[in-house]
């Protein structure tokens, strides 16, 4: 009776709104998305709470300074050296543009979340973060934090009191690099938590898989995958022979849509811990068409799931 009463809703508050146009960019096409998911999460989370009890969460888990930024750029150790200029040209040149922090706060017409975390280890961003929110007078009545700490760290803290049946949580994970650990991914799903997650697959994880065989920052891959070395190299490598004068020479070559496959292995890793992942995700291109980012969505709620494929398969159409 709640999914079916839920996609009731969808329908007349969500669907039925004239479809507005999607941003010139990557980041407005993430966050545009990003946005009608919230709207939506709220309708049936602000329906049943009263009812079930529930306390209703929201985290930016990688909060930045709600602008587009330099700071944004750090913190990959030093792979942010191998980021598409054009990807940085697009995420420094928009003087309009409104973070996730200023979208959640400013959606009208919906009752609010309980709480909201922000989160970012950044102590002039977090602080400029809210400095900016406060004088938009986004928080006045409302249960806001910030924190200026490792993201994964306070997301395994918060998942510890999350895991509890009465909260329900949204996160977003949106950081321009690596920073997510898988570990945090496995704390989250632990709870009654909807995820969104931006994975750089074209800006920086297919450059750290190099053509050589050779990956750059292994750590980093395998604490992003949660895979071993080993397995992300049977993934992304495969082995070629070459016939040469006296013998066949084997060598070790990158597969060729190297971009989408770390897509698809994120996805499965996904599937692994939730029950509800996403099939196909928003694929971010930058000006010259390439793809970037991929931005994924786990739950274990199907209808969570549902919602946020038609809202990707509608920008696609």
């Amino acid at each position: 009776m709640i999914l079916e009463e839920y996609n009731q809703d969808l329908q007349t508050h969500h669907l039925s709104e004239p479809q507005r146009r999607w941003g010139s960019t990557w980041t407005d096409e993430k966050l545009d998305a990003f946005e009608k998911y919230v709207k939506a999460y709220l309708i049936i989370l602000n329906k049943y709470k009263q009812q079930f009890g529930w306390r209703t969460v929201y985290i930016d888990a990688f909060a930045g300074s709600g602008s587009c930024g330099e700071e944004d750029l750090t913190g990959n150790d030093g792979s942010q050296s191998l980021f598409d200029p054009d990807v940085i040209e697009d995420f420094t040149i928009d003087n309009s543009y409104r973070g996730a922090a200023e979208r959640v706060l400013g959606i009208e017409g919906k009752d609010p979340f309980d709480y909201y975390f922000f989160i970012d280890k950044e102590k002039n961003a977090i602080e400029g973060l809210e400095q900016m929110l406060r004088e938009k007078n986004y928080l006045s009545g409302r249960n806001c934090y910030f924190s200026c700490t490792d993201a994964n760290d306070q997301l395994r803290k918060i998942s510890d009191s999350l895991s509890r049946s009465t909260n329900r949580a949204l996160a977003l994970l949106d950081p321009f690099g690596m920073q997510v650990e898988w570990s945090t991914i496995e704390a989250l799903s632990r709870t009654h938590c909807d995820l969104w997650i931006l994975v750089p697959s074209g800006v920086i994880i297919n450059r750290l898989i190099k053509r050589d065989g050779t990956l750059l920052y292994p750590d980093k891959l395998t604490k992003f995958f949660g895979l071993s070395e080993d397995e992300i190299c049977e993934i992304f490598y495969k082995k070629r022979v070459r016939k040469s004068l006296f013998e066949d020479v084997e060598d070790t070559v990158k597969i060729s849509n190297a971009t989408m496959q770390i897509a698809v292995v994120y996805l499965t890793q996904l599937k692994k811990v939730f029950e509800c992942v996403i099939d196909e995700p928003l694929v971010l291109y930058n000006r010259r068409n390439v793809p970037i980012f991929h931005f994924v969505f786990a739950s274990h709620n199907e209808t969570a799931k549902k919602v946020a494929s038609e809202i990707i398969a509608r920008k696609k159409g």
